[in-house]
Order: structure tokens, then sequence, then C-alpha cells
């Protein structure tokens, strides 16, 4: 009888403790963005650092376009793609250079990786890795083709007239998503 007892007791037991946990492996826990791509444009104000004196007259604007897709992951983390381009312009003033003002127009393309999480249902910290291959053409501010070489103020690869160059970038982001 002993021996019965301990036999439906461990059954009960066994039975309790396969159920409770039962349930958790059958519900997936999927990270909201899993398997979309987002579609996002940006434009606003940019702010040129150059060698040229800075002043409230050196902002200028550029404009951002971005496609992200994010893998099907099984977690509340996520990894994706992105691809984006940028075009704008940047200027700057400045009497004491033999050139006293440019405009010149940037164009930018570019791709990197994204992590993110996802805390509870609205929130969505990322970070985002990559590089980008940049064109411009100097310009002064009658929309002549500046030849920087000759002007000797930075060191760059040239091709008629236009200057490029790789970039690395890097983005800490938090998105939100409002509640429905």
């Amino acid at each position: 009888m002993k021996a019965f007892f301990t036999l439906v007791l461990m059954v009960l037991l066994t039975a309790t403790i396969i159920h409770a946990q039962a349930p958790a492996l059958d519900v997936p826990v999927f990270h909201p963005f899993t398997g979309t791509v987002v579609l996002s444009a940006e434009a606003g104000p940019n702010v040129s650092y150059t060698d040229y004196k800075f002043d409230a007259l050196s902002i200028d604007f550029t404009g951002r376009g971005s496609i992200e897709y994010f893998f099907p992951f099984n977690s509340k983390s996520i990894f994706g793609l992105r691809a984006f381009g940028e075009a704008g312009y940047t200027k700057g003033k400045d009497d004491s250079k033999t050139i006293t003002k440019f405009r010149t127009s940037l164009i930018d393309v570019g791709g990197g990786l994204i992590y993110g999480l996802s805390w509870g249902e609205s929130v969505f910290p990322y970070i985002f890795a990559g590089g980008s291959y940049q064109w411009y053409t100097p310009k002064d501010d009658a929309g002549k083709a500046i030849n920087i070489a000759a002007h000797n103020h930075h060191r760059a690869h040239f091709r008629d007239g236009a200057t490029k160059g790789g970039q690395h970038h890097g983005q800490q982001c938090v998105a939100f998503v409002p509640s429905q």
C-alpha cells in the first residue's frame, strides 16, 4: 500500500509539473518587428563643421530615406538590415579664406546591421552599426565647382571634380510605437 501511494503521488506531482510547463513551451515569444519591413523618411537641419568659421548661417538642410528588414526571431531581441540614402547641402562662410563662401551638395548611400530589443509592447531600444559612401562636389556661393586640390583644403579622392569617400556610422536609439 505504501508503494502504491508513493507511485500515485509521484504521478500526480509529475503531471502537475509537466502541465505547468507545457503552455510556456507552446507559446513562442516573438519580437513585434519580426519578419517586417520598415520604411522611413527623415529631414532636418545640417550643421557644417568645417575649417570655415561657424555661424548660424552655416546651417543647411538634408533628407534621408531608409528601408529596414528584421529577421524572424523567437525571442525579445532581434537582428535586422538597413539600407539608406541621403541627400542634402552643407555650406559655410569665412572672409579669411580664398573662397569666402561655399555651398556643396551631398549624396550618401549606405547600410548596416541593427540589433534591437523589446521592452513591453511599445518601447524598442536598438543599436545600428554600418557604413556608407559619400559623394560631394564643392561649389562656391555662385554654384561654380571649386578645385579643392588647388586650394589645399583637405586630402580626398578626386574624379571629374567630385569628391568621394567612405564613412562609418553608429546610432543608439529607442523607438516608441503608440499603443492602438
